[in-house]
């Protein structure tokens, strides 16, 4: 087991992480992370400026990490669109699933157009590997089809709870043609 943080600024970010992860940014008071961090206001302020900075903080940090593992399953995956459901699926499995921090954000409404702005830009850096595994004579409308499945199917995993929607996402995937 990883042992915890010990420098104020990693504590505050390791428990945005978790807290922003699991609540919603907007649905999380800022006393509660600084709880869990066990660190005072002035820390934050210092370390942040404020409870929108530490969210673009989490949202940086969330986006590397998820596309570091997102990368790592991709290297072990079936080539093409249908190795994405490959790289996808230990996510949808897992026990913490709570769907996409970005789409989360963006949904909550109140995002502050720097938060939507970094899960735009996390978005658009997705766009980038789906359409690397498509065609090149086809890639940019198939990442597009291929962005919409993988996006429908993230929100339809966390509304059912049911990991199995990666069964439809494969054979989704599977059925995008190159046009003639």
């Amino acid at each position: 087991m990883a042992r915890p943080p010990t420098d104020a600024r990693d504590r505050l970010l390791v428990a945005a992480a978790r807290l922003f992860y699991a609540q919603g940014i907007a649905a999380t008071g800022i006393d509660e992370v600084l709880r869990e961090a066990g660190v005072a206001k002035m820390t934050l302020y210092h370390h942040f400026g404020s409870k929108e900075g530490l969210a673009v903080a989490f949202l940086e940090w969330r986006h590397n990490a998820w596309m570091t593992r997102f990368h790592a399953h991709l290297e072990q995956a079936a080539p093409g669109l249908v190795g994405l459901a490959d790289a996808l699926e230990p996510w949808f499995r897992d026990g913490d699933f709570r769907g996409c921090a970005f789409i989360n954000t963006v949904c909550e409404g109140r995002s502050a157009p720097v938060l939507v702005e970094a899960a735009r830009r996390h978005k658009e850096d997705l766009r980038m590997v789906v359409q690397g595994r498509c065609p090149p004579r086809a890639a940019s409308g198939l990442a597009d089809e291929a962005l919409i499945i993988i996006e429908g199917a993230i929100i339809r995993r966390q509304m059912t709870g049911d990991p199995e929607v990666i069964a439809v996402v494969r054979r989704l995937l599977g059925r995008l043609v190159v046009p003639s």
